[in-house]
């Protein structure tokens, strides 16, 4: 392979890159946003018991629309999506536990592609000053 051709390749590897870098970067923002709202869901299954009987609040049925309810008191048990918009009733304590494991998936998945992120981004520095020293 002659310079020319190599390096055609690392710029060809550094567009890739920068391509990649940016699309981990948008998997990051997801997750970070994803555990904003798993932690939200842990401090409102926590503060379930501190709900007064009988108080009048807002309910969501999604995106973004509350009708009116009223609470009964009783929250021993959420319903929860298992999947494929399956809702079954589940006791607090295990929704808790569930939630709490999904904050640990998420952070494992967060650190992996933040790991990836550092390591795309420290090959585009290599990268670039290579083409600076070939100026």
């Amino acid at each position: 392979m002659d310079e020319k051709q190599a390096l055609e390749q690392k710029y060809f590897e550094f567009q890739l890159l920068s391509q990649q870098l940016e699309a981990v970067q948008q998997q990051i923002v997801m997750l970070n946003q994803k555990v904003v709202e798993i932690d939200a869901i842990a401090a409102n299954l926590g503060q379930l018991n501190n709900i007064e009987q009988d108080k009048k609040m807002w309910a969501t049925v999604g995106g973004g629309i509350f009708v009116p309810a009223k609470t009964d008191g009783d929250y021993k048990q959420v319903l929860v999506n298992v999947g494929a918009d399956t809702y079954v009733k589940k006791p607090v304590k295990e929704s808790q536990k569930l939630v709490a494991e999904q904050t640990v998936q998420l952070q494992a998945t967060l650190k992996t592609y933040e790991e990836s992120f550092v390591k795309i981004q420290e090959r585009l520095v290599e990268l670039q000053t290579f083409f600076e020293q070939q100026q």
